[in-house]
């Protein structure tokens, strides 16, 4: 059993639906172009997926999208943990009965 490598989006989907209802509109003011554009529906249906799987574009793109989210996310983990950490450094120097000559005044 062959596993899919990778499935249309939502999005994808949408826009290739949206392509074939616009052939309407396309054949109905730019008849010269419709050849051409029903040529570029096909590619689209049947052609760019076999393309992207056989040149392993859809895997490069795939790991740079994840690179990318994970940048992200340990940055946000990061800060998130120095906000912690100030915090804890604040709550531990409010909570000191003897106040400490470092701070400022208004502390």
């Amino acid at each position: 059993m062959k596993f899919e490598t990778f499935r249309w989006g939502p999005v994808a989907q949408g826009l290739y639906i949206a392509l074939l209802w616009f052939s309407v509109v396309v054949s109905w003011h730019f008849s010269h172009w419709l050849g051409y554009y029903l040529l570029l529906l096909v590619f689209l249906g049947l052609g760019l997926r076999p393309l992207l799987e056989r040149t392993g574009l859809y895997g490069i793109a795939q790991s740079l999208a994840l690179k990318t989210i994970d940048k992200h996310q340990d940055r946000r983990l990061r800060e998130r943990r120095r906000q912690i950490e100030r915090s804890e450094r604040d709550k531990k120097y409010r909570q000191r009965r003897k106040l400490d000559p470092t701070l400022p005044k208004s502390w």
